[in-house]
Formats: structure tokens, C-alpha cells, sequence
């Protein structure tokens, strides 16, 4: 068969369970010379009606076997693929259904434990409705050093961290610790404090540090002098900046000589102004220069970008650390004020340089900041992890996180003032646990959303306008075809594989009618693939191929069939008794979730995402392969 056969025969079936896609893309946009090929139909079956059923035949081997059926005038799509004698020891099976407002799977896993992983338990959740946003995840997991490694036993004691981030409409603020117990041969014990706070007419650092100095460098900071005249010249470069200055002041100078260098212990203050406009301007030029240049015909200018970063400003910011032969810790405390003006900066800049139309979805973005600076809203990470080694030579791992919200509900109204799409449903969960000698474990997911499919569409639209090579074409096909259902099953254990999906559409003919519009050669009507053990037959119905009094002359003008095509006219078979395998419509439509919904019902949603996202990508491949 040639690619373009290829692509309408087996690309597109195989895509609808999610295995071809990429390929008949990627072979449309290379642009190859697919009408060069000379190859066709074994036969080509000529009906009354001016229909033609090509066959297709080729002897390859293949692992499995199975079959993939589309039916155009009852809108369905179907393929179903085994392989046996996998000899895998992963054992599992995953389910994925679909509709215009919701997205839904589950699945399970079970692989054999690796000996060194003494204990596994994995716990997350996750749950968005309109009345609460919150997730928490846990993991717990024992693993054995190799004999090689147990010395890290002996190095290494323990590391932990906890600390939390805080995002709201205006504010960014994160505090947390981290600690670390090991031997660190050769390290000088070193202490630092750093205090930044804001005041009235700028900011104020103060830091305290105490540190082991050596060799030159002792000498450096040998007197008071000396000390004051470094630090004051580790700031210049802040003063040398317009709008801005600094004054360092040293409050606090000791220095005693030891046999490898020195102990020097400092405590100094430094009044800063203009520290926030330094930052903006840093801010500004960097976005500036990213997104093609300040001030020039295309990018955003500098003052564009600055009015967004205007009141952008940082509150306090702590750090202290400690750092020994023994380990050492940290503790941080920053907080950043009306920090969205960094988000809406970007903004201001994406817009005003990239190319296609962004505009939608910058004000979108800009909506959001505005509702959550509204409700006061908050979303709120914390974590707190430990990993530490222990007598029995082995490493263990404890993990919690979480977020949570304040003023959530509130949010969901400013949402709605705002023009802004309605908070869905959204269910996440994931168990993982050793047991015996195996690793089992199982998911689930669920997405609902009023409108769902159509927001997708939009935003792969307005994604893929930006793009100069993705193909654009058949979007509206697409959307004109009215997807009403998607399905994707896949299993795997120790004698065999299956995979199988399905789709429905509300008028499949809006893409396979592209085919007689750009070649003539009648509609695709139905096609059917059977692949076995030794090998493969393919049956494609044309509808309204040829005129009924065509002779075989005009047949052989069809682009799939050569002249090594077996030609038989409408007279040289039994059509009523002659029959042509197709798939079981009946069946399909019991398989696909809601197949038999109208464009008023709830039609399914064949997400951009997963097995029914490949197929919708797959069914505009049809027409943008036969299109090159």
C-alpha cells in the first residue's frame, strides 16, 4: 500500500485507540512524495451505485492480531488489538471514558518489588468542587543499601525539611527549615543571620556572621579598617545604580588569630535605597530583552512593563544558616508584596510579542488575579519530609504535603463576576504499596466541567494558531464532526495485551467528505482492517467513486488503484450475495460511552489528552494527510 493508503487505512484506525497519530502528522509535515507511489488496491469491487470497495492485502508477520472498523454514516469508530505470550511480570489494566463535559479513568498496577525496597506506602488525594480545594499526599518508603554502599550509613544521618508556601492575590510569601546531619570532613564551622526588612524610606539589612578565614584572605579582614572597607565595597555596586544608594555601618568587629587562619565574627547594618526600583528595573529590562528587544516595532517597551512591576515590593526576608564538619541548617522567611504585578509584567510582555492571537487568554489570566485579589484569597503548601539512615543499614523516606484555601467559595463567585469559566469537578487518587513481592497499585481521575469540550477546543485552537508548523486545517472538520463519545481499555498480564478504544461522532462525514472535495474520488463510507497471524487485509468503501456506467478505465483513475488492481465491474459479482467484513456497529455503540446521544444531549468529549485525545488528533489527520 502507499503512505496515503497507509494513512487513511490503518493511521487513522490505530489512532482511534491511541497508537499512529504522531506518525501521520509527522509524515504530512515532512512532506514526503506520497502521490509518487504507484502501489494499490488488490481489488477493486465496482457496485451499481458507483461505489467502489477496494482491498488491500499484505503478508507481513505480526505479534497479535486483531481488527479496526470506522462506519461514516452511523458515526462510530472502533479498533481492538491482543497481543499473546508478553511474558511480562507487570500485570494491570486502565479504563478512560469520556464526554462534552467530564473526563474519567481508573486503572491498576501490579509489578514485581525490587529487593532493596524493604517498604512502599503511597497515598494521594486530591479534591475540587465549589465548596473546597485541598490535596494531601504521604509517602513512606524503606530502602537497603548494597553492601558496597552501607558506609553511607556511618556519613549520613539524617536530612529534613518542612517549611510552606503562601500565594495569594497580591502576597508571596514561603518560611520554612531544612537540616542536614552528616560528616563533611574539612569543613569550617560558619554561621550567618540576613535580616532585610522594609522601612519608610527604603530598606535595611542587617547581618551577622561568624566564619573561619584563612591563608590571604585572613589578612584581608585583619583589622577593623579593613573590614569596613570591604563591606562597604561590597555594596558599591547598588550605589552606583541612578535611585538608588546605600550606607554600610559596622556594629559588631572581631578577629583572632588561629594556626590555619583566623575566627572573624562581623555584625553590620546597611540602609538601602531604592531596592524595590533596582529589582523592577532588573525585572523589566530581562523581560524586555526575552521577548524582542525594548522599545523596538515588535516587543513590549520598558515602560509598558514597568507600570505593571510598579508596586511590586519585598516585605521582610530572613535567613539564617549554620554549617559545620557535622552538617549544618537553614530557616528562610521572605515575603514579596503585590507580587502579581511580576505575573501581569509577563503578561504585558507575551502580549505584545508573540505572535497569533493571545489576547483572550492574557485578559483570561489578568480576570484570575483580578478574583482572587477580590475574594482574598489564599491556597496555602506545606510539607514536611525526613530522610535518615538507621542501624540496619538501610535508608528511610517520610513525606507529607498538603494544600489548602481560605475564602475558596468566595473565589468561585468572584469566578463568575468576573466572566471567568465555572470551577469544575476534579477527583484525583493514587495508592502504591509493597506487599509480599510485589508492588501494587491503583488510580483514578474525574474531570467535570459545564461546556468542558468546547474550552478545550478553544484553547487548543488559540495553541495551535500560534504554531507555524502544526497542521491548523482541519480544525473546523473537527468541530463540525460533533464528537459524542470516546472510549480507551488496555490490559496486560503474564499470557497476554489488549488493547481496544472506540469513538463517536455526530456527522464523521464533515472530515471523510474532505476526501471527495480534494481528490474526486468519492467519500469513505466505511473501512475495516483485519491484521493476523499472517498478515494483513484492509476493506475501504468509496462512495460515489466512479459514475454507475463507468468502465474500468475510469476506475483505474481512482488514486489507490493501479494497474496491477484487479478491476471487477458491477457485472462480474454477486452483490447480494457477496459480503465484506465491517465492524459491529451495534456493538460499538453499547462500547462507546453514549453513542447514541444527540448534539442537544450530553455528548461525550474526546479530551486532548490520553487514548481519545490521539483520536481526535487522528480523525484530522485524515483529511490533512490526503490535503498534501
Amino acid at each position: 500500500m502507499s503512505r496515503l493508503q497507509r494513512a487513511v487505512l490503518i493511521v487513522v484506525l490505530l489512532g482511534l485507540v491511541g497508537s499512529s497519530t504522531v506518525g501521520a502528522i509527522g509524515i504530512a509535515e515532512r512532506g514526503e512524495p506520497i502521490a509518487n507511489e504507484t502501489s494499490g488496491a488488490q481489488d477493486a469491487y465496482v457496485a451499481d451505485d458507483g461505489d467502489v470497495v477496494l482491498v488491500f492485502e499484505e503478508n507481513d508477520s505480526t505479534p497479535g492480531n486483531g481488527h479496526l472498523g470506522m462506519n461514516v454514516e452511523k458515526g462510530l469508530a472502533y479498533g481492538i488489538y491482543e497481543w499473546a505470550a508478553v511474558e511480562s511480570n507487570v500485570t494491570g489494566s486502565m479504563t478512560m471514558a469520556a464526554n462534552r463535559s467530564r473526563l474519567n479513568g481508573s486503572g491498576t498496577i501490579s509489578a514485581p518489588r525490587p529487593d532493596a525496597l524493604e517498604e512502599l506506602d503511597v497515598d494521594v488525594q486530591s479534591r475540587q468542587t465549589e465548596d473546597v480545594a485541598k490535596s494531601d499526599a504521604t509517602v513512606d518508603a524503606t530502602i537497603a543499601l548494597p553492601d558496597d554502599s552501607k558506609m553511607l550509613a556511618a556519613i549520613f544521618s539524617q536530612a529534613q525539611t518542612s517549611g510552606e508556601i503562601y500565594t495569594s492575590g497580591t502576597r508571596l510569601s514561603t518560611a520554612g527549615t531544612a537540616n542536614l546531619s552528616m560528616m563533611l570532613p574539612g569543613t569550617s564551622s560558619t554561621s550567618v543571620d540576613y535580616r532585610l526588612r522594609a522601612t519608610e524610606d527604603g530598606h535595611v539589612l542587617e547581618v551577622a556572621r561568624e566564619s573561619h578565614v584563612t591563608g590571604r584572605n585572613a589578612d584581608r579582614w585583619a583589622t577593623r579598617e579593613r573590614a569596613a572597607d570591604r563591606l562597604r565595597r561590597q555594596f558599591e555596586s547598588i550605589s552606583s545604580m541612578d535611585g538608588t544608594s546605600s550606607a554600610v555601618s559596622l556594629d559588631t568587629y572581631a578577629f583572632e588569630r588561629t594556626n590555619d587562619g583566623a575566627t572573624l565574627e562581623l555584625a553590620y547594618t546597611v540602609e538601602i535605597e531604592g531596592l524595590n526600583e533596582m529589582l523592577q528595573q532588573a525585572v523589566t529590562d530581562g523581560l524586555a530583552t526575552q521577548t524582542g528587544g525594548a522599545d523596538q516595532s515588535f516587543g513590549p517597551t520598558t515602560d509598558a512593563i514597568s507600570d505593571s512591576l510598579a508596586n511590586v515590593s519585598i516585605d521582610r526576608a530572613v535567613v539564617t544558616a549554620d554549617l559545620g564538619s557535622s552538617g549544618g541548617n537553614v530557616s528562610w522567611n521572605l515575603t514579596v508584596d503585590n507580587y502579581d504585578g511580576l505575573a501581569r509584567a509577563y503578561f504585558t510582555a507575551m502580549e505584545a510579542s508573540v505572535e497569533g492571537n493571545v489576547s483572550d487568554r492574557i485578559d483570561n489570566f489578568r480576570s484570575q488575579l483580578d478574583a482572587m485579589a477580590a475574594a482574598e484569597f489564599s491556597r496555602t503548601l506545606s510539607w514536611n519530609s525526613t530522610v535518615e539512615s538507621t542501624d540496619e543499614g538501610t535508608i528511610e523516606l517520610d513525606l507529607d504535603a498538603k494544600t489548602r484555601t481560605t475564602n475558596w467559595e468566595t473565589l468561585v463567585t468572584e469566578r463568575q463576576d468576573h466572566d471567568l469559566p465555572p470551577i469544575g469537578t476534579q477527583r484525583f487518587s493514587l495508592q502504591m504499596a509493597a506487599t509480599d513481592d510485589r508492588i501494587d497499585g491503583n488510580g483514578s481521575f474525574w474531570v467535570q466541567q459545564a461546556n468542558l469540550y468546547n474550552r478545550t477546543m478553544e484553547s487548543y485552537q488559540q495553541s495551535v494558531a500560534q504554531s507555524t508548523t502544526a497542521p491548523v486545517e482541519w480544525l473546523g472538520d473537527l468541530e463540525a464532526a460533533g464528537f459524542k463519545g470516546a472510549r480507551l481499555d488496555a490490559s496486560v498480564n503474564r499470557s497476554g495485551a489488549v488493547l481496544e478504544g472506540g469513538m463517536a461522532f455526530e456527522n464523521l462525514s464533515a472530515i471523510t467528505s474532505q476526501v471527495a472535495d480534494r481528490t474526486g474520488n468519492g467519500t469513505i463510507e466505511r473501512a475495516y482492517v483485519e491484521q493476523a497471524d499472517n498478515g494483513t487485509t484492509a476493506y475501504l468503501r468509496m462512495a460515489n467513486a466512479v459514475d454507475s456506467e463507468s468502465n474500468e478505465s475510469a476506475v483505474r483513475q481512482l488514486e489507490m488503484v493501479s494497474e496491477e488492481t484487479t478491476v471487477h465491474s458491477s457485472d462480474e459479482w454477486d452483490q447480494e450475495s457477496a459480503s465484506f467484513p465491517t465492524m459491529d456497529a451495534q456493538s460499538v455503540r453499547s462500547y462507546v460511552p453514549n453513542a447514541a446521544a444527540s448534539e442537544s444531549g450530553d455528548l461525550p468529549l474526546p479530551l486532548l489528552g490520553g487514548g481519545a485525545g490521539v483520536a481526535v488528533l487522528a480523525a484530522g489527520a485524515v483529511v490533512y494527510v490526503w490535503r498534501r
